[in-house]
């Protein structure tokens, strides 16, 4: 006898690939789901710390620049001031800026006069003597007749 399948096992097989299908569906839409939301917090998240990082950059960056505009203003209303003093007021405020290293103004004769705190001063010496030896190292190495130099 030929093994056929009964009239009821083809409904249970029909019923059995249609749940089947519906629950692949529901996973893959469970899925796509929770993806888009990972997605959304994520980029909630994102949004978040680029707001945070803003204002930490506005709240260290806007004091200099309004110090530095009140510099720009002494410097372009007060004909009557002179370099050292101009040069006195702009120590004072790199001494107490971290991210500003030196200004530059035009003098009355168009030359360009640069304010430098001493401690920078100091270092750029440091780095002229360094640069001064090597220029004189290198000089002396191409005025020799070693070919190894």
């Amino acid at each position: 006898m030929k093994n056929t399948p009964s009239k009821h096992q083809n409904p249970m097989r029909f019923t059995a690939l249609v749940l089947l299908i519906c629950l692949t569906l529901a996973s893959i839409g469970t899925f796509l789901f929770l993806k888009s939301h990972v997605n959304n917090q994520a980029l909630a998240v994102v949004n978040l710390q680029a707001r945070h990082i803003k204002s930490q950059i506005q709240s260290s960056v806007e004091p200099e620049a309004e110090a530095l505009t009140r510099l720009a203003i002494l410097w372009e209303t007060n004909e009557s001031i002179n370099n050292a003093v101009f040069a006195e007021h702009a120590k004072v405020y790199l001494q107490h800026q971290e991210n500003i290293q030196a200004i530059s103004f035009i003098d009355v004769s168009n030359t360009v006069q640069w304010v430098i705190p001493e401690i920078l001063k100091a270092r750029l010496e440091g780095v002229q003597e360094i640069i001064g030896q090597t220029h004189s190292l290198n000089t002396q190495a191409h005025s020799s007749q070693n070919p190894f130099l």
